[in-house]
């Protein structure tokens, strides 16, 4: 849980409750564990390390559920239905909104408000990259894998096409490549399935470190450009990315 040089270390229960849920998972349910805690002393490598007896504690986890404020994506592509449509969203509660949405190809479509059309609506403004109230529909010329950011107060979007992969010491690539994932249209994730080394690892996006998501706090979640997601023990994972809700999220499962 943490590290000192005092003789008491602060653990808050919030950061308990992340490192259990990204073990076990928590459902709908409430089931309570065993968790196991013992103090490990360093001096230096000269001296013996110490450890304490073994303290076990029943421990319930808890959903933490935060309701981002969303717009949505809807377009051709999968029947102009903003019901349907998938969501983006506004990670600091402020009027940037940002999501992943797959488009088969290319396609015509708009931002709305709610989840229907009664609540407005933004499509294209007068320039590109740019969105209006009264515009006209937005479209791309391609399909692909969009990462859309969208800012409703000075009326402006971008959209970038993304292919992810899996990159780091634990992977054979190493460093220096991405080993290619696939999305799954049916799931609405990334996956692949890989030979992990002890290390470490993070997700790319095209090959490139413009884009990257690691997981600080070890929690199961991502955050751009965080820290190295480590590998506890090496074997073939078969890894997940799921980039379809927010906060994304990946899973390793040893196979």
């Amino acid at each position: 849980l943490g590290n000192t040089s005092k003789t008491s270390l602060g653990v808050l229960v919030s950061d308990l409750n992340s490192k259990l849920t990204s073990q076990v998972g928590v459902d709908d349910s409430t089931q309570t564990y065993d968790v196991h805690f013992r103090l490990r002393a360093v001096v230096n490598e000269d001296v013996d390390t110490l450890y304490s007896e073994v303290l076990t504690l029943s421990i319930t986890p808890y959903i933490v559920e935060i309701n981002y404020p969303e717009i949505y994506v809807a377009g051709g592509y999968q029947g102009w239905n903003p019901a349907e449509a998938p969501a983006l969203y506004s990670a600091n509660f402020d009027d940037n909104y940002e999501g992943y949405v797959y488009m088969e190809s290319a396609t015509e479509f708009k931002f709305t408000k709610e989840r229907n059309w009664a609540g407005g609506d933004w499509g294209a403004g007068e320039s590109e990259g740019t969105i209006s109230e009264t515009g006209g529909n937005l479209s791309v010329s391609e399909g692909g894998y969009y990462k859309i950011n969208v800012n409703v107060g000075d009326l402006t979007y971008s959209m970038l096409d993304t292919q992810w992969g899996v990159i780091g010491s634990a992977t054979a690539g190493g460093w220096d490549s991405d080993q290619n994932m696939t999305y799954q249209p049916d799931q609405g994730v990334w996956t692949a399935t890989l030979d992990l080394t002890a290390n470490e690892m993070k997700f790319r996006a095209n090959d490139a470190w413009d884009l990257d998501y690691g997981d600080d706090g070890n929690d199961g979640s991502l955050e751009a450009g965080a820290a190295n997601i480590p590998v506890e023990e090496a074997g073939t994972y078969l890894i997940t990315l799921d980039l379809s809700s927010y906060p994304y999220t990946y899973s390793l499962e040893k196979q």
